[in-house]
């Protein structure tokens, strides 16, 4: 069975989205954030590694990602 453009998407690795450090890495395992599919503003700012900055950032990346994704 074929799956849709958007299950590819929420599949997509984060460090492929957007570059994060071994600690980001290390709080969005602990959070069992690892793919795009995974990412929640409230979670991201939940991970105490984060500044609200940051997980705005992630956020927002991914955010672009799956909207530059979809139009393609």
């Amino acid at each position: 069975m074929s799956e849709t453009i958007e299950e590819q998407i929420a599949r997509t690795d984060l460090q492929m989205v957007i570059e994060l450090t071994e600690d980001e890495q290390d709080e969005l395992a602990e959070a069992e954030m690892y793919v795009v599919g995974d990412v929640d503003l409230p979670t991201l700012m939940d991970c105490e590694g984060l500044s609200g900055k940051r997980a705005v950032e992630i956020y927002d990346a991914v955010n672009a990602f799956v909207e530059r994704m979809l139009k393609t």
